[in-house]
């Protein structure tokens, strides 16, 4: 069977290390280079000529160093033939049961009581050599015969399966080369959805194991490519965008008529580097409205390439009032992209909040009311620590 990603991704936002190494068992990484230097491949994007100087800590990054940019191998195996990804229960909310019930009746046209969307926690990975997936779900009735459809690690959007899970059973999945994730990568882009089949029920929790089964050897890949072509800045992102979201009441209860929540979560035309130590957002806005009050803020909001988790950034600089709003994301070298990866796994949201005219004392609301923005984003990355680049909370 395939069927369309779109009412399985909506969980994703509603409920919801790098470096060329292993997972040594003292935690340091281990990395196997070629002695053959040449091979680097060829530089991509553009170097950055706007934002704010680059000033500040420079990168200490490993790959900020040759050895990066040679030949090399990505052995996270250990020099074994299996890896356990997860082996706990996994949890299933109220709410979950609630609209995948809903999903069940009003998509698929059939009559089973909850679900569960899931993906690998962070830091797991399908990796280069993996032949055989290994999935083993242990549940109770009423939870008989769940199945498991699943989007692989090849980029697509297609979901494949139902494959049936006798509870206690272990179901192995093939595994192509063009299916594990890429090296690099701290986040895996498999994703899985389970469902009882008709008439059954997937409800509270059911315990999980994934093991992954090494078939084939690993491959020497290229050395890093030059994504900064010279430069210690590189613009990822300008372009407009828009915002325009009814507030929170309204979306809630229309998911399940609509199958997506409404937030408009921006990808990046460029990967970001692995040597990025801050990420410069800049905001200019265009239009600015709301059905009740005003747009008195704009929020920032990113998911780096190694968690699936939303994190808001504070403000550095400018206003709603200034038209114009500025936010410095900081950056480790596990949050950057695989050098090697199609497309960015970042993903950036601006928001607005609102207050209602005359009530200064109220505090900004986001998601109260309906709100219209249009802006012009530009995204840069930097080699170095910007000064106030903080996520809420610092």
């Amino acid at each position: 069977m395939r069927s369309s990603a779109a009412p399985f991704a909506v969980l994703v936002t509603v409920l919801l290390l790098a470096g060329c190494f292993g997972r040594a068992q003292d935690g340091e990484p281990t990395e196997t280079t070629s002695t053959d230097a040449s091979g680097a491949a060829g530089a991509s994007g553009t170097a950055a000529t706007t934002g704010a100087a680059a000033s500040g800590k420079p990168s200490t990054a490993p790959n900020a160093t040759a050895l990066g940019h040679m030949p090399h191998m990505h052995d996270y195996w250990l020099q074994g033939d299996r890896v356990v990804l997860f082996d706990e229960d996994v949890e299933i909310g109220v709410e979950e049961t609630v609209y995948w019930t809903g999903v069940n009746e009003f998509v698929f046209k059939r009559t089973a009581v909850g679900g569960s969307l899931w993906r690998l926690p962070d830091g797991a990975t399908i990796y280069e050599g993996t032949g055989v997936l290994e999935v083993t779900a242990t549940y109770d009735a009423p939870s008989s015969n769940l199945g498991m459809s699943y989007i692989s690690g090849n980029g697509g959007t297609d979901w494949e399966g139902p494959v049936a899970l006798p509870s206690g059973e272990v179901t192995a999945l093939d595994v192509t080369a063009d299916m594990t994730d890429m090296p690099h990568m701290t986040k895996s882009r498999w994703q899985f959805y389970f469902a009882p089949a008709e008439g059954g029920a997937l409800i509270d929790r059911f315990h999980l194991k994934v093991e992954i089964v090494r078939m084939r050897d690993i491959m020497e890949f290229p050395g890093h490519p030059d994504l900064w072509n010279g430069a210690d800045s590189k613009i990822l992102h300008q372009a407009p965008g828009k915002s325009a979201q009814v507030s929170y009441a309204k979306r809630i209860p229309n998911l399940l008529l609509e199958r997506e929540f409404g937030e408009h979560w921006i990808v990046p035309a460029e990967l970001v580097p692995m040597e990025t130590l801050t990420i410069e957002a800049e905001v200019t806005l265009t239009k600015a409205e709301a059905s009740v009050g005003s747009v008195d803020e704009i929020r920032f909001f990113f998911f780096p390439a190694d968690s699936n988790d939303p994190i808001r950034v504070q403000v550095f600089e400018g206003s709603v009032a200034e038209k114009r709003v500025v936010f410095r994301v900081p950056v480790v070298m596990e949050n950057t992209d695989s050098p090697y990866a199609p497309e960015s796994q970042w993903r950036f949201l601006v928001e607005a909040a609102t207050k209602t005219a005359g009530q200064d004392i109220e505090p900004t609301c986001g998601g109260c009311v309906d709100t219209d923005i249009e802006f012009e984003l530009t995204l840069v990355a930097y080699k170095a620590e910007l000064e106030g680049a903080k996520t809420m909370g610092d």
